[in-house]
């Protein structure tokens, strides 16, 4: 019987396989979805001839061990078993290529990218080695290239084959498993000593480095033996002979980490990490490649002009994350510093980049002007500027100038041929693009302002049905208004998805669409696993927006994944490190997976950012209600709801406070107030619930299913619900809707709230 057939046969109760990814002499490579869970997974199932020599008991407990790695650039164990004499293990499906991959299309990596890559890896290698555990075949393989950022896969395996061997044969050696990967090896792992320590792992990652610069490995040959042959008797050619353009500080660091002896390598992955931050006695290894784009000072008569230069700093910022090489500091960040008197050394020092580039835009008529100037952060030097004279109608092509000029100031090579633009026109009407910049420009400012920013939309798209930009735009505005109940979930669902559809249909590779889609059916659609792809899709087109990992870190609590939702929590803040939204967004992450302290963190430098920042106050009042401070927690959600218009949204949670405070009739009062406003039956059954009220809740939560309100499913899991989705009818109500059961958090270490009046 084939392997698929044996393998389906054996575990068809538990995992569905999808396909086959391929594999490597030690394992066959499936994706399939685990059944329980509804997620996709990959599959690592080994030969028989490897199982047969190994102890499963012992195999398993060491992936136990493995699996207790949390790294945001370590992809984690899931499980491993047996079954039939099959042995196997489990990890998440991650999106992306494989360095291998990338390095066959391109055969050399440019210094700045390689040490993004290697930063990635050596950060990960600390972390491991702090937790005892070596990864041993550290190979182009086994890192993954997803959204920007690098991952391992296979952390912990082959020490796990290695403990659980029975016998020393050669089906187990010839597969590698104990000696690594000869081009990458350490030369105390081609010699079979038993005794190495992590520095094994900082030797095969300088090899790997040493690849991604030159184009090829450090040795090569006919055999395996050849190859491993070669390091106890040759050195590799230094990397500047072949390419004169990789600094001398880098060469010395591949060196280094390529040592002959262990005690001449880097003592640890975390000297070496410092090494590669640290690069030519910089601040950052990728100094000289980065970039803050400030917002262009609106100079039109009409100060309500001001949608246009924001939107043409946006659509700047969006071209140069385009560029090769060239880091962006996201928008949010970027743009806390409009109207304010910083200078260019304090902006780069805040937002670790190296150049800024500010300008102003006058529009007069059909008459744009747009003036562009590129500062050296270092000595406040102008690199570049330039000043554009145009018709309205050339506005995208002034963009693409712009982001072309700086790529050439700063030496970097475009992917883009001189006829293929950065900028995307995305509508060919001038009337549509300009509505679409006014919706954006509401859509930043958030609450209620997301009425004006859908309208702007919905008008954008009614002149250029085909605008893909707006579409996602009004889908997006659609789940939120919802998600704050300012319109109820049923007015929202079938507009949103309609526009979702339509954005993906009319530009495939729009980010914003990606996007839009993943925070329907987190909000809406409840389809997670289409959710997790669709948001990870949007990561990968665009690497610098954080929104993608804000709302990845909420839904993925739902799939019973709470390391990895941290991990996409914490990417988004270092994206977006002064934005109010990203930091509540975190905050509200750590709050599902019970990161406490974390949380707190998070909401406080939301609110620090934003002090009247509503979601933020709202959200900091249930951490203050989790530490029974009702006084202050009440003070809070109301100054929220204030803030918010009295989103029902805010206004259930103060209702939930004034329960758990025991204060019974301004809690009642509160659920007057939702049901005169109409509010969605999920707001009104959050306070019932609070109140002691069962039989009201759970009518109401049905009914909320029904109407497939866009909050129930990820706010059930706020503080003061804990025993809501604990209740036996919360996952059958589910399952009754057609929605997987998404996994309950353990709230061990929740400190108890008073008991529900």
């Amino acid at each position: 019987m084939e392997m698929r057939d044996e393998f389906h046969a054996a575990l068809n109760a538990t995992y569905a396989i999808e396909r086959e990814l391929g594999g490597g002499g030690m394992s066959r490579v499936f994706v399939a979805e685990e059944r329980a869970l509804g997620r996709q997974v990959v599959v690592k199932v080994l030969p028989a001839e490897i199982a047969d020599e190994l102890s499963v008991e012992r195999f398993t407990r060491e992936i136990q061990v493995a699996a207790r790695l949390q790294h945001p650039h370590i992809v984690p164990l899931l499980n491993a078993g047996e079954a039939n004499g099959i042995l196997y293990y489990t990890m998440p499906l991650i999106q992306g290529e494989t360095l291998r991959s990338r390095l066959a299309r391109h055969d050399r990596i440019t210094p700045a990218n390689a040490v993004e890559i290697a930063i990635d890896v050596a950060d990960a290698l600390s972390y491991a080695h702090d937790q005892g555990v070596m990864h041993r075949d550290i190979k182009p393989e086994n890192i993954l290239l997803s959204a920007g950022y690098a991952v391992i896969v296979d952390f912990g395996i082959a020490r796990a084959l290695d403990l659980s061997r029975t016998s020393v044969t050669p089906a187990l050696t010839q597969t590698g498993v104990f000696l690594g990967t000869p081009m990458y090896m350490s030369p105390e792992q081609a010699a079979g000593e038993r005794e190495i320590d992590a520095r094994t792992d900082i030797y095969s990652l300088g090899a790997v480095l040493y690849e991604m610069l030159a184009g090829r490995p450090p040795f090569a040959g006919a055999t395996a033996a050849a190859v491993i042959a070669k390091r106890f008797v040759e050195k590799p050619p230094p990397l500047r002979a072949i390419d004169g353009d990789i600094p001398v500080w880098l060469e010395r660091t591949v060196d280094r980490a390529m040592a002959f002896a262990p005690e001449h390598r880097f003592a640890g992955a975390a000297e070496l990490l410092d090494a590669l931050r640290g690069g030519d006695q910089t601040a950052g290894a990728r100094p000289d490649h980065s970039i803050a784009v400030l917002p262009f000072v609106n100079m039109s008569a009409d100060p309500d002009s001001e949608y246009f230069s924001d939107g043409i700093t946006e659509d700047i910022i969006n071209a140069l994350v385009h560029v090769p090489g060239l880091r962006v500091a996201a928008r949010t960040s970027s743009f806390a510093f409009k109207g304010t008197r910083a200078d260019v050394g304090e902006i780069g020092a805040k937002l670790r980049v190296s150049t800024v580039l500010e300008g102003s835009v006058r529009r007069a008529g059909s008459r744009l002007r747009i003036t562009a100037q590129l500062i050296s952060v270092a000595d406040g030097y102008h690199l570049w500027s330039e000043r554009y004279d145009r018709e309205m109608e050339d506005v995208f092509a002034i963009q693409d100038e712009i982001a072309r000029a700086i790529a050439k100031e700063l030496e970097l090579t475009l992917w883009a041929s001189a006829e293929k633009p950065l900028v995307a026109r995305g509508t060919q009407s001038l009337d549509a693009y300009d509505l679409y910049l006014k919706g954006r420009y509401f859509w930043e400012r958030r609450g209620q302002n997301l009425k004006k920013a859908r309208e702007y939309f919905e008008r954008a798209v009614t002149a250029d049905p085909a605008f893909a930009l707006a579409q996602a735009g009004m889908a997006d505005c659609h789940c939120l208004l919802a998600l704050y109940g300012y319109v109820s979930s049923t007015e929202a669902f079938e507009p949103a998805r309609v526009a979702v559809t339509h954005a993906l249909t009319f530009d495939e590779r729009s980010a914003e669409a990606h996007a839009a889609a993943g925070l329907f059916e987190l909000t809406m659609g409840w389809n997670f696993d289409r959710g997790e792809r669709e948001l990870r899709r949007a990561a990968e087109l665009n690497p610098a927006s954080a929104m993608s990992w804000s709302w990845l870190g909420n839904l993925l609590p739902l799939l019973g994944r709470p390391a990895d939702a941290e991990a996409c929590a914490r990417r988004s803040m270092q994206l977006e490190p002064l934005s109010p939204l990203v930091n509540l967004l975190a905050g509200m992450t750590f709050v599902y997976t019970r990161a406490w302290a974390d949380a707190v963190d998070a909401v406080q430098r939301a609110i620090e950012l934003e002090p009247l920042f509503p979601p933020g106050l709202a959200v900091a009042g249930m951490l203050k209600q989790r530490e029974r401070r009702f006084s202050a927690a009440i003070a809070e959600l109301e100054q929220a709801a204030e803030l918010s218009g009295r989103a029902p949204f805010i206004v259930a949670f103060l209702g939930g406070a004034f329960a758990n405070a025991g204060a019974q009739d301004e809690a009642r009062a509160i659920l007057h107030e939702l049901e005169s406003a109409n509010a969605d039956p999920w707001f009104r059954a959050i306070v019932y619930w609070q109140l002691g009220d069962d039989t009201a809740a759970f009518e109401l939560i049905e009914r909320a299913l029904q109407a497939r309100n866009a909050n129930m499913v990820v706010h059930a899991r706020h503080i003061g619900l804990e025993g809501l989705i604990a209740d036996p009818r919360w996952p059958l109500l589910l399952r009754r809707a057609g929605i997987p059961d998404p996994v309950s958090p353990s709230y061990a270490s929740l400190r108890p709230v008073p008991a529900r009046v």
